[in-house]
């Protein structure tokens, strides 16, 4: 019970911070009469995603791994490195936690709530790009981010800098996707804020209900034909030696 616990407010506080990071930011500026360029916030809101999984790594991940993201519970259970019942129950732990990490939101910002920094394309996003464009950099960026998840939490390679690269990780990704779709890779952080502010960014939502999991998918069967097989043929070098 712990772990889907872990999960859920994990994922809470993750849209909490990443979310809420950004709107108080666009919040701050736009009461003080200040244009904040493009580039700066969108480095900015990167961070502020990137430093919010770092820190809650190291407060979760002991319990329930911090997956906060059931693109990355995929690429974990079809790996075989958690069971299924466990992963569907983290995926629901998650998405729970994400719609009551954006009521959160909602609550706390008031008329200053603005878009709950919600997931979009086209006239939604800063670089108002079409469906088919943002799907693909949803697809890619979400196979990169499983890929390293996948890699760096391998039993043989746990180390206490996997925080700081997992958080990393979405920092650089982060600051990809954002132009493209204000930045997801994760179903459970759109789904949230998508259901609260409704309308075009629920019709946009399909695309970040299938791209990372689709990515996830292609980034396990990378993984399991690339570097897991590379990891078994140094163990049985080493047990030859």
């Amino acid at each position: 019970m712990k772990k889907y616990i872990s999960e859920f407010t994990g994922t809470m506080l993750l849209v909490i911070c990443g979310c809420g990071g950004a709107l108080a930011m666009n919040f701050l500026f736009s009461a003080l009469g200040v244009y904040l360029p493009t580039a700066f916030s969108t480095l900015a809101i990167a961070f502020t995603f990137g430093l919010a999984y770092m820190v809650l790594w190291y407060t979760f991940s002991d319990i329930s791994g911090c997956h906060l993201n059931p693109a990355v519970s995929l690429g974990v259970v079809m790996t075989g490195r958690m069971k299924f019942k466990d992963f569907v129950i983290y995926v629901i732990s998650q998405f729970l936690g994400g719609i009551a990490g954006a009521a959160m939101l909602w609550a706390m910002f008031g008329s200053n709530k603005d878009t709950l920094f919600a997931n979009g394309y086209y006239d939604k996003a800063g670089m108002e790009t079409f469906a088919g464009r943002t799907f693909l950099v949803e697809l890619v960026l979400s196979f990169i981010l499983v890929l390293v998840f996948l890699a760096v939490t391998a039993k043989d390679k746990k180390n206490p800098a996997t925080g700081i690269i997992c958080g990393l990780s979405i920092t650089l990704l982060y600051m990809t996707s954002i132009p493209f779709s204000n930045g997801s890779l994760n179903p459970a952080r759109t789904l949230g804020p998508a259901l609260l502010i409704r309308g075009a960014y629920l019709k946009h939502m399909w695309i970040f209900m299938t791209a990372p999991f689709l990515g996830a998918i292609i980034a396990v069967l990378f993984y399991l034909a690339v570097l897991e097989k590379k990891e078994k043929s140094e163990i049985k070098h080493k047990k030859n030696k």
